[in-house]
């Protein structure tokens, strides 16, 4: 990790309120992931080159409504020389981001009791349900799950800049 993208996944680690900030983070979480998903368009839309129609390709043919993300990293696998852990990666931040879009978190509330069975100390973190590559789904922590996000959009980003460029060389 660079640097100078440091302070941006700082700002990720923010600590989170149970509602107000959760749907700050959801729409942050889709902005990016919507911004991931017009870099690979372009990537797609480069490395196969429709030059008849491009426009209207990247409008219809790559419109997630048609084709969905799965079905982009199938294309990005049969991509020469694309790696294939990016893919992998992408299909983690998909994972992320459909647990962050499609559950809501759950506050889960900690209250730690002193010796004089008085409040010492309340902790909380907020719960989302992710799906694993395995199809289950199971609870992950917000925060932990909002940091990941911002790793692997990172990578993913840098990298498939990196290859389009490679490609327009």
């Amino acid at each position: 990790m660079s640097k100078s993208h440091k302070p941006r996944l700082e700002r990720k680690k923010a600590k989170f309120t149970p509602f107000l900030e959760f749907r700050m983070v959801m729409g942050e979480v889709l902005e990016e992931y919507n911004q991931i998903e017009n870099k690979i368009n372009e990537l797609i839309v480069n490395y196969y080159m429709p030059a008849k129609n491009a426009g209207q390709f990247r409008l219809i043919v790559l419109n997630s409504n048609v084709l969905g993300m799965g079905q982009k990293c199938k294309i990005l696998m049969n991509m020469r020389g694309f790696d294939s852990k990016i893919v992998e990666k992408i299909r983690n931040l998909s994972s992320i981001r459909n647990g962050i879009a499609h559950f809501n978190a759950i506050p889960v509330i900690n209250i730690e009791p002193n010796n004089e069975n008085k409040i010492s100390s309340i902790s909380h973190k907020n719960v989302i349900r992710v799906m694993n590559s395995s199809g289950k789904v199971i609870p992950k922590e917000l925060e932990l799950q909002y940091d990941e996000f911002a790793l692997l959009e990172h990578d993913i980003s840098m990298y498939i800049s990196n290859f389009n460029k490679g490609l327009k060389v």
